[in-house]
């Protein structure tokens, strides 16, 4: 996965990411949590997603990207009620970018 993800505004979206290192994620949730900047307490987007294989897939309905168009950052763990791991997104850059575009519908 790229580290740079573009959503357009009020629209759904899914994000990927391919994990490695652990090698069974078996009764891992993995958490996609988005802030304008690292350095904000506030959570713009906290989704909750799937893993299988290792794949963790977040799903974004319109409400979610019904944000103001900017560029935020965005990190990747999994957890499983004890341990809590930050996923590689890229080059072992544990941060990643995404963008909202304003659209003209939205």
């Amino acid at each position: 996965m790229d580290n740079d993800v573009v959503m357009y505004k009020g629209n759904s979206d899914t994000v990927a990411v391919v994990m490695s290192g652990l090698g069974a994620y078996s009764g891992y949730t993995p958490y996609f949590t988005m802030r304008k900047t690292i350095n904000d307490t506030e959570k713009i987007i906290e989704k909750e997603g799937t893993i299988s294989d290792d794949t963790a897939t977040f799903n974004f309905v319109p409400e979610d990207t019904d944000i103001n168009p900017r560029q935020y950052v965005f990190d990747v763990t999994i957890e499983d009620g004890t341990n809590v791991y930050t996923i590689e997104i890229e080059d072992g850059r544990i941060l990643g970018v995404l963008e909202i575009v304003d659209t003209i519908r939205y």
